[in-house]
């Protein structure tokens, strides 16, 4: 059974008696409990938001190489094998964790480093 009555501003309220009633404001109180309970996104730079991935790949023995030439791999040791990805590439989706990655712009020189 609905009844119609005037809100405070004038405004139509419906009313809904009954089971309906009951199980309408059971489930938006179990909605706003969960929704209470949600963790908070995580906000700000990749490099402190991501958590850090198990090394695979030998990166973390490797100096810095962002800004230098991909010919700067060449006098390092690596441990698996090496993709260059330049821009406008294709690659594949698939993971092999122990390959290195390394994404450059069209002159040759080394943006990341990632295992993948």
């Amino acid at each position: 059974m609905r009844k119609k009555q005037r809100g405070k501003a004038g405004l139509r309220v419906k009313w809904v008696s009954g089971w309906a009633g009951v199980m309408g404001t059971a489930v938006m109180a179990v909605a706003a409990l969960i929704g209470a309970c949600a963790p908070a996104p995580r906000v700000g730079p990749a490099a402190l938001v991501l958590p850090l991935l198990p090394d695979h790949c030998g990166i973390a023995a490797l100096p810095p190489m962002a800004g230098r030439p991909l010919a700067a791999l060449a006098d390092v040791s690596l441990q698996g094998p090496l993709r260059a990805i330049w821009p406008a590439q294709d690659v594949t989706s698939e993971v092999q964790p122990g390959r290195l990655n390394a994404q450059l712009n069209e002159q040759g020189v080394i943006l990341r480093l990632f295992c993948g």
